[in-house]
């Protein structure tokens, strides 16, 4: 143990919570809390986020903090977290990392180059220290070997190759591979260099480039020609692991259940041509190449060895031509295409798609002629690429022209792929701009909505975005961007979501296409993350036995009205006596001044009371609901911090008549502003045409309370959320709370219709008047951009859940 440490328990700030979110999968928790004892050990992760890799401590076994800020200024000029940095970008900018010095455990090394220099590797044992003094392989030389030692066939190499005094792979390690000799029967060391040129130009050890790397880049390559055809079994299953579509294979040839895909192609491609895959056709190949006829491998095998790299054709029509194409107009392009086998073999792919779909198409469309320019059939620019919650969603924009339906996609590094024709997934804006400048050309122009905006829901943290597509010649690379990380927070993905140009009559629908669902998933991912947050409950005063009423009342920005509020309440017994009383404190910045004042307005008023801290802004629904996770009694009032009550027994005339009318499932009172006229005299739904969308109305808002068209109990579609008592078996029957929503608007509404979907009433009761000091208007027209799209935004998830009860409550 390093040093012993008590901390002190704060809240993570959210850029603390995207860290720890960010990083948790791979946080050692035990071998960090071997380097520094805390209080609590629940807290390990956010010390070591707040503090713990400032003091040098290590995250885990296989990375060292001091290490990587010695070898990357720019992440220690920045104060950048190190490990967080080399998990979202740095391992995919091969940086170089080392092992803990604190403990070294290179079995779980990562296929990152690690620096080897730490002198605990001459300390950990005397076994290590007699395998240092046995082996000639430096540092770097043990890396490679450990990378490569799985895939070595030592045998293979000793059969074939002299190599003195030395062991098989010290020897392919430090001259081998110079000489071309192969470290197994599957892999051709000069035919790996020859295929891939830019490896050539690296001078590294071609074997470990493709094992560490040329994999998954699904780099070419062949098999070692020594001793080739006594393993040809070897060779083509570790091809057909790739390469072959189970799921049509299978079907394709009538296998039973128990039999093996890979070993049924093995055993009956000696003798019979069988197609691996449904993008490619043995006897179409053998047509189409007959210099191949009397092969003694199977078809499919020679095209991935020999065939790819000698640019043979596998489909009619393949262009294997090296001239540029002459120029041609976008319709005859696209007709061109359209009528060629290569179009026929991707409809069949996407008409057909099932579990092997991704791989199937990133096979066949990796191995056609790659073209760096559009097509004539198509214009385009990729102007950005973003994702969010470190990969959990994303978008890609720009602008594109397009003539017909051609075949588009976006691709990331991580091999997964979206298309461009999928309506649920694009969302097209007005370009103006791209209008005028084609308005001349070639292109028939139906519309100026050329602009793009491409949801890629589970894409690579980082990396690059490229939109491809297909024509005759191959395949098309239309733009690329690089990944812009944009962060965990709701708040922050609507910010840069509602920065994208649309006019408001469309944002409706465009936030069902695109933008609820990415934002949704943000939500959740908070809320899930802050369901692991502690809870800090403190009790002043004796508690209520078995309370009536629980009164639940979140406080953000500011406590001043908590003593307005106590003023009210100790004057009325039914409060003092029979209720629980529950401050849930939602905003961290007040929790200190809180607190501090607790205690003592606990001692003035003489009312007991609870205070909940749960770490963290959970907003209106969320601090609702965790008010209600410690009530105890047998009905919920929520309660805003801003409402003061009239006069006394307003809640127990409210109770009475829940209690009288089991039919009701919320009663709210009469609100009034400050000046006396109405705030709140329940709630209305008004479908506003011009941006389709229902929107949550107060009927007589500033009238005189005498003016009220309702002096007693009456039944409305909705009722406000600032003052609303519903039983708690009601409140557990919807599950509390809609917290999907995004900086409030439209919780109260949201709750109601759930009581309303289950049968139950909202009553409104206006012989009960309290004041609510909100502010006394607020219209979608005028409003910052911003809130006003925040408020269409929560109007149209509102609507997409409630669409029938808002239209049968006009």
């Amino acid at each position: 143990m390093d040093i012993v440490v008590k901390q002190k328990t704060t809240t993570p700030s959210p850029e603390v919570q995207q860290i720890m979110l960010a990083i948790q999968s791979f946080f050692d928790k035990e071998f960090y809390l071997s380097q520094v004892e805390l209080d609590d050990k629940s807290l390990a992760l956010q010390h070591y986020v707040e503090e713990g890799w400032r003091d040098g401590f290590d995250p885990c076994d296989w990375f060292s903090v001091s290490h990587y800020l010695a070898q990357n200024e720019d992440v220690a000029t920045h104060n950048v977290e190190p490990f967080f940095h080399y998990l979202s970008s740095g391992k995919d900018e091969n940086r170089v990392i080392a092992v803990s010095a604190r403990k070294v455990n290179p079995a779980i090394l990562d296929s990152a180059l690690v620096e080897q220099t730490s002198p605990v590797f001459k300390e950990d044992s005397k076994e290590e220290d007699s395998k240092e003094e046995d082996s000639i392989l430096d540092s770097d030389e043990k890396y490679i070997e450990r990378i490569i030692e799985e895939n070595f066939d030592a045998k293979f190499y000793e059969d074939n190759f002299d190599i003195g005094e030395l062991s098989a792979i010290e020897h392919f390690i430090t001259k081998g591979w110079k000489f071309g000799y192969d470290p197994c029967d599957w892999f051709s060391i000069k035919a790996y260099l020859k295929l891939n040129p830019d490896v050539q130009k690296l001078k590294v050890n071609p074997f470990f480039h493709y094992i560490n790397y040329g994999q998954k880049e699904n780099r070419p390559y062949k098999p070692s020609k020594f001793k080739a055809s006594e393993d040809w079994h070897k060779i083509i299953r570790k091809l057909l692991d790739k390469e072959l579509d189970e799921a049509f294979y299978r079907t394709r040839y009538q296998l039973a259940e128990n039999e093996s895909a890979v070993e049924h192609f093995i055993t009956a491609s000696r003798t019979v041509n069988l197609d691996p895959c449904p993008w490619f056709s043995c006897e179409k190949y053998l047509e189409l190449n007959p210099e191949l006829e009397g092969l003694n491998i199977p078809p499919f095998i020679h095209f991935i060895t020999d065939g790819i790299e000698e640019n043979l054709e596998f489909f009619e029509g393949m262009d294997t031509s090296k001239e540029k194409p002459k120029p041609i107009s976008p319709q005859a392009s696209l007709e061109r295409f359209e009528s060629s086998a290569l179009c026929d073999i991707a409809r069949k792919l996407l008409q057909s798609k099932n579990e092997s779909f991704n791989n199937n198409w990133l096979n066949w469309t990796r191995k056609l002629k790659t073209v760096n320019q559009p097509p004539a059939f198509i214009k385009s620019h990729v102007e950005l690429a973003v994702n969010f919650s470190n990969g959990e969603d994303g978008v890609l924009l720009g602008w594109l022209i397009k003539e017909g339906s051609p075949v588009i996609w976006a691709e990331d590094e991580a091999d997964n792929i979206w298309f461009f024709d999928n309506d649920r997934r694009v969302f097209h804006i007005a370009r103006p701009d791209v209008y005028q400048a084609f308005m001349q050309s070639e292109f028939e122009l139906q519309s100026n909505e050329f602009g793009f905006v491409m949801r890629l829901p589970n894409c690579a943290s980082s990396g690059t975005i490229t939109l491809k597509c297909l024509s005759r010649l191959g395949v098309h690379i239309l733009g690329s961007q690089t990944i812009e990380p944009i962060g965990y927070n709701p708040v922050n993905i609507a910010n840069w979501m509602f920065g994208i140009t649309t006019p408001k009559q469309q944002l409706a629908k465009r936030f069902i296409e695109l933008d609820i669902p990415i934002i949704d998933k943000a939500i959740t991912t908070q809320r899930i993350l802050q369901q692991n947050l502690k809870h800090n409950v403190l009790q002043y005063g004796e508690p209520v036995h078995a309370p009536e009423v629980s009164i639940i009342i979140p406080l953000y920005g500011r406590i001043d009205f908590i003593e307005n509020q106590m003023l009210c309440f100790e004057k009325d017994p039914f409060i003092s006596q029979q209720c629980e009383l529950i401050y849930v404190i939602d905003d961290p910045r007040i929790e200190a001044n809180v607190a501090e004042q607790a205690e003592f307005i606990s001692r003035l008023y003489g009312i007991p009371f609870k205070t909940v801290y749960g770490s963290a802004n959970r907003g209106f629904s969320g601090a609702n609901n965790l008010g209600a996770e410690y009530a105890t009694g047998s009905h919920l009032l929520f309660l805003n911090s801003d409402v003061f009550p009239n006069h006394t027994g307003w809640l127990e005339e409210m109770l009475s008549t829940l209690q009288a009318n089991p039919e009701i499932g919320v009663i709210a009172p009469r609100l009034l502003f400050a000046d006396g006229s109405l705030q709140h005299a329940g709630i209305e739904f008004k479908y506003r045409t011009d941006l389709s969308i229902w929107i949550n109305h107060h009927p007589q808002m500033g009238l005189a309370p005498e003016l009220d068209a309702n002096q007693k109990l009456t039944y409305l579609p909705a009722v406000t959320g600032a003052c609303m008592l519903i039983a708690r078996e009601d409140f557990d029957a919807i599950d509390g709370w809609d917290t999907g929503y995004l900086i409030g608007d439209f919780e109260d509404s949201d709750l109601c219709l759930k009581l309303r979907s289950k049968g139950k009433y909202c009553a409104y009761l206006p012989t009960v008047n309290l004041t609510h000091l909100e502010r006394q208007s607020f219209s979608l027209t005028g409003s910052d951009d911003f809130r006003t799209k925040v408020v269409i935004y929560n109007a149209t998830r509102h609507q997409t859940r409630w669409g029938e009860l808002l239209a049968e409550s006009v």
